[in-house]
């Protein structure tokens, strides 16, 4: 029975390790050859940074990867918005010019349709 409430209480409390939440405009996105994809958004949301108006990237050669890619163009191709769930850039509020690099880009971790 202790087992099942400790399932139950990191469940809950693992929605509270996202650091980032918003919703937007998917601007454009393109799959790198490494099976990155990266994004943005037409606004920018919070601690996140613009690499050349990408603000977001993910493995899309994972099974989760695969299902975000998918939901990302099909929000695009039907011109919806996205809700997205997002670690914090490590440069945030930053450009390609002023320390947004590759590596500093939020991973996104969960993507829904509005």
């Amino acid at each position: 029975m202790f087992k099942y409430y400790l399932v139950i209480v990191l469940c809950f409390f693992s929605n509270m390790l996202y650091a980032g939440y918003g919703t937007g405009e998917i601007k454009r996105f393109y799959a790198g050859g490494d099976g990155s994809v990266y994004f943005g958004l037409v606004t920018q949301l919070p601690n996140t940074c613009s690499n050349w108006s990408e603000h977001f990237k993910f493995d899309a050669l994972t099974s989760g990867g695969k299902n975000m890619l998918s939901v990302l163009m099909s929000a695009k191709l039907a011109n919806k918005r996205v809700y997205v769930w997002y670690t914090d850039s490590s440069n945030p509020g930053t450009d390609q010019t002023s320390g947004c690099s590759g590596n500093a880009i939020s991973i996104l971790l969960n993507i829904g349709i509005q």
